[in-house]
């Protein structure tokens, strides 16, 4: 789903040092199966991506991520840096409809209800190549042993895709504040079906 939010809510998601791009205000919110992953197997997860730069490279952050798996979660975090979670989802594909939602300790954060339609654009935001920052604690007291960035080509083809309208509810916890988003608008969603490669990334900073 592509939305709208201010420019002071992409400012307050980002990971420093990435920075927002001036004139983009457009961010995605997604629900998706990951089908055919080595070795880690299926898995449901959900996020957040923005837009951003870090010393004139463009591309795009994943700020939250949920996934179903701890082999999913373990993976993607420890080696790139993806804000990982665990989350139960549930999501189903029924000929013009797609429903769905992700939740995380009994709360829901996004609940979806789209519907394609052939004669509907929506165009979202460039989030490829990926900006990724890695941070480790201290182990020793409170700090932060390592800040990196990761800048990483990942290899996208789309396959399918449509575009609908879209219904979508934002909530959260404590600790996983989606409704903060407080999207300005809601441009519509995306259904994609795509073949993604994601290899080790340069670190730039």
């Amino acid at each position: 789903m592509v939305i709208e939010v201010e420019r002071e809510i992409i400012e307050h998601i980002l990971p420093a040092p990435l920075k927002p791009i001036d004139g983009e205000n457009r961010i995605v919110v997604y629900l998706a199966t990951a089908e055919a992953v080595t070795p880690i197997g299926v898995y449901q997860h959900c996020g957040i991506e923005v837009p951003c730069e870090f010393e004139g490279k463009l591309g795009g952050c994943v700020v939250y991520q949920g996934v179903s798996t701890e082999a999913a979660l373990c993976s993607g975090r420890e080696i790139w840096g993806f804000p990982k979670k665990l989350i139960t989802a549930e999501f189903k594909q029924d000929g013009a409809r797609f429903a769905g939602y992700a939740e995380r300790e009994r709360s829901k954060l996004i609940s979806v209800t789209a519907q394609w339609d052939p004669e509907k654009t929506v165009e979202g935001p460039t989030l490829f190549p990926r900006l990724l920052v890695r941070v480790i604690p201290r182990g020793d007291k409170p700090g932060i042993d390592m800040r990196k960035v990761f800048y990483v080509k990942s290899e996208l083809t789309i396959k399918e895709s449509l575009c609908g309208d879209v219904q979508l509810d934002l909530g959260g916890t404590v600790r996983d504040t989606w409704y903060k988003l407080a999207p300005k608008k809601i441009l519509g969603a995306i259904y994609a079906k795509l073949d993604l490669v994601l290899p080790y990334g340069e670190e730039v900073g």
